[in-house]
């Protein structure tokens, strides 16, 4: 299992030399010049993965307030729609996804993207027109039934995105678990993990093989640095 955050969160020097991934989080706000991209791949070692978080064009409707952060001025685009912003959205994932030779995109849907017929049916009609031969990793964080969520994981070919501390994953050969530091009654983000959460984390971790565990709190860097020796000292 490898860890690491959404996002560096110090210089990227400095940050690959305490972790072997990053999720690339900057690219649902915004897209990324080429070059910049280029310029983060070259200065981190060839064993050092990238994961990429999609636009916020292909998951977010106009309304949502993620757009306050964005240059992005969208009239028609999120829930996997089929339009063009939507698509324009798709395209600059991709390329930077390509240059960056990302493992795995992820897919964040609004907490308002629910389980009807015309949002499957969008969502189906998305993936399953995109060039994209690598893992792709969905978060539904609206009203779904498990085992929609399930059979549209499988039958997709999509890692069911999960915060392990609400709930497992449905998907079972590679884990992709996105960290937001709100355990239950907690605040969001604005969080520390403890040690007995960290333990409880690494017992979750243990049932996978493979897949990546990345921290998306304000104390993210601290957090994945603990837990890493966690793990480290579990394998000794």
């Amino acid at each position: 299992m490898r860890i690491g955050c959404c996002g560096f969160g110090v210089g990227i020097k400095r940050y690959a030399t305490m972790f072997d991934c990053v999720e690339i989080q900057i690219s649902f706000y915004r897209h990324i010049k080429g070059t910049t991209a280029e310029k983060w791949k070259k200065s981190v070692s060839s064993e050092f993965t990238f994961t990429v978080k999609a636009s916020q064009l292909i998951t977010h409707p106009p309304s949502s307030p993620t757009y306050r952060r964005s240059p992005f001025k969208p009239k028609d685009c999120g829930h996997f729609k089929d339009t063009e912003e939507v698509w324009d959205g798709w395209q600059a994932t991709k390329n930077l996804a390509e240059i960056l030779d990302a493992e795995v995109i992820v897919f964040q849907c609004p907490p308002n993207f629910h389980q009807s017929d015309n949002n499957i049916e969008n969502m189906v009609h998305f993936f399953e027109n995109i060039d994209w031969h690598r893992d792709k990793a969905i978060e539904f964080r609206g009203k779904w039934e498990l085992e929609s969520v399930k059979r549209l994981c499988t039958s997709l070919g999509l890692i069911d995105c999960v915060d392990p501390f609400k709930r497992l994953p449905l998907t079972s050969d590679k884990a992709y678990f996105r960290l937001h530091g709100a355990p239950p009654g907690k605040k969001m983000y604005n969080y520390t993990y403890t040690e007995d959460d960290l333990s409880q984390l690494a017992m979750v971790c243990r049932k996978f093989k493979e897949g990546f565990c990345m921290f998306n709190n304000i104390t993210m860097v601290d957090d994945a640095r603990r837990f890493k020796r966690l793990q480290n000292k579990n394998v000794i």
